[in-house]
């Protein structure tokens, strides 16, 4: 499955001072089910046989191939992996494309989740937090804090503290308190409890205090499709940008006159799409990304 932001009709009516490609996109006018071929479509204009679709659905984004077209109805190789309601757009070109490649740059930079892992979406996850360390601790008041790789942490599934892989200590969630704008939770001690005696009388032991341990937490984190921050999607479209710039001039040249047409842009750095110098597209997307960024 692949990961996509926004859609390229977002794209379009949110990107300015570019001359944009041209892109098709259409849209379901029925929902679809996993492993449907034929995709029911408001337009097939400007579609062929043979393109590369893009099913544009946050998370669930696929790409198929269109094999046939029949009045309004496409015909599509392979099958679908994902459920599409009504009203997904399906595109094809440049753009959609690219979106994957910007939602990706995104993942990357923000450096959220865990190295095999690090989408925005609204997922289920698992994480293993050293204890003591500066994601996890006790304060004086007796209070777990933790602090999420991922967020906005919307649900606690489960959580125990281990060591030398025993569970010792479990946590119950019902005092379970969000801080940081869902970054992290605060637990009080009394919300554990333990096995074999290790807890007495709401009283920390002293291994749980001081040994080097685990949390091991079960939690739901990231964006719902319906609640993507505007900020996100903004960062999308500029990524989204200079990669299409870069693809149309990838000198980073001033001026670019060919024909009828002259196409002026700030340079990008050094001319080099590598370069340490970032061009105003790439600056604008990291400030905006800043909030999403993980820090450590």
């Amino acid at each position: 499955m692949l990961s996509s932001y926004i859609d390229t009709p977002t794209f379009q009516r949110m990107a300015t001072g570019y001359v944009q490609p041209s892109a098709v996109a259409t849209a379901l006018t029925s929902a679809v089910s996993s492993g449907a071929t034929t995709l029911p479509v408001a337009s097939t204009s400007g579609l062929t046989v043979n393109q590369q679709l893009y099913v544009q659905d946050g998370p669930n984004t696929e790409m198929v191939v269109l094999t046939a077209i029949s009045g309004l109805s496409l015909t599509v190789s392979p099958a679908l992996a994902a459920n599409h309601a009504n009203g997904t757009f399906v595109s094809t070109g440049i753009v959609p494309a690219t979106l994957l490649s910007a939602s990706a740059w995104l993942d990357a930079y923000c450096q959220q989740g865990t190295p095999t892992n690090r989408t925005l979406w609204q997922q289920t996850r698992t994480s293993v937090i050293p204890l003591p360390s500066m994601q996890a601790n006790w304060d004086t008041d007796r209070n777990l804090r933790v602090i999420f790789p991922a967020w906005p942490v919307s649900a606690i599934s489960s959580l125990t503290i281990s060591q030398r892989g025993d569970v010792q200590l479990t946590a119950g969630t019902s005092s379970l308190v969000f801080l940081d704008d869902d970054r992290s939770i605060q637990l009080p001690a009394q919300a554990f409890t333990a096995n074999s005696g290790w807890y007495d009388n709401n009283v920390l032991p002293l291994w749980a205090r001081g040994t080097p341990s685990l949390v091991n937490v079960s939690y739901t984190a990231g964006y719902a499709q319906t609640d993507l921050p505007v900020t996100l999607q903004l960062a999308t479209v500029l990524i989204a940008q200079e990669l299409l710039a870069y693809a149309q001039n990838p000198t980073g040249a001033a001026l670019l006159r060919q024909g009828d047409v002259q196409i002026e842009q700030r340079l990008r750095g050094s001319g080099n799409q590598q370069s340490s110098t970032d061009g105003i597209y790439i600056s604008q997307a990291k400030a905006l990304l800043l909030p999403l960024k993980r820090m450590w």
